[in-house]
């Protein structure tokens, strides 16, 4: 899906909004039927999950283009934080492999407009594997890293990772994983707030110097202006 950045005008317009409407989503995943728990398997297109959310302010992805919305342990309700489903990646050939590291890019809210939100929370699926564990890590719009942080996937069950990350200027999270067991749950942010263009800066930039060089050429005129009126007085020949 293509990410649009927004005009001048209207990334104002929608800075505006999104401060005043400022607040916290958490994504469960549980309004939709998961498929199977079967690694390996084809994602059926009712589970598959890419701007499902961008209603809310993200679009998810993975190696397929999309994450997989899995019914996690039907049977063992207290593995999963919100039952019954999780998210997990997909690979290339469009198949569930919890490998595959997660990507989510937010928008503005209902929009394809680039968003940036400063505070991002994940959980892990609480069925640990003992070892390993879940790494976070944050881009602004421009693709620069704003860092990561990592949770443990260990413990007993009922415990799993939490990555959590506040920064300003989040567009971007990729939550990855090394020990290929990990689905996530209870995806939590701000809703994220428009991005303008950075060519809007540039613009604006380019707009100041080409002024600021207008006001000099202007002084400098009015001075030389000065001056030879000043010469023109004391030079002026007297009248009889």
């Amino acid at each position: 899906m293509k990410i649009s950045m927004l005009s001048t005008a209207a990334a104002i317009a929608l800075v505006g909004v999104a401060s005043s409407a400022l607040g916290n989503t958490i994504l469960t995943f549980d309004e939709g039927l998961g498929m199977p728990n079967a690694e390996g398997s084809a994602v059926p297109g009712y589970a598959q999950i890419g701007s499902s959310y961008q209603s809310e302010g993200v679009v998810f992805s993975s190696g397929g283009g999309y994450v997989a919305l899995v019914n996690h342990e039907p049977t063992q309700p207290s593995a999963t934080p919100s039952y019954p489903n999780i998210i997990a990646g997909t690979d290339a050939g469009g198949t569930l492999n919890y490998a595959a590291s997660i990507t989510a890019t937010f928008v503005v809210p209902g929009t394809s407009y680039v968003g940036a939100t400063d505070f991002v929370k994940v959980l892990g699926d609480l069925d640990p594997a003992g070892h390993g564990g879940a790494t976070l890590t944050a881009y602004d719009a421009a693709g620069n890293l704003l860092g990561s942080v990592f949770s443990a996937d260990c413990c007993a069950l009922g415990d799993g990772p939490i990555l959590s990350f506040s920064h300003a200027g989040i567009h971007t999270v990729v939550i990855s994983e090394d020990n290929n067991s990990i689905g996530y749950d209870n995806f939590q942010f701000d809703t994220p707030a428009a991005v303008p263009d950075p060519s809007i800066y540039f613009l604006m930039t380019l707009g100041t110097a080409i002024l600021g060089v207008s006001l000099r050429k202007r002084r400098q005129k009015a001075k030389s202006i000065v001056k030879l009126a000043l010469h023109t007085e004391v030079y002026a020949p007297a009248h009889s």
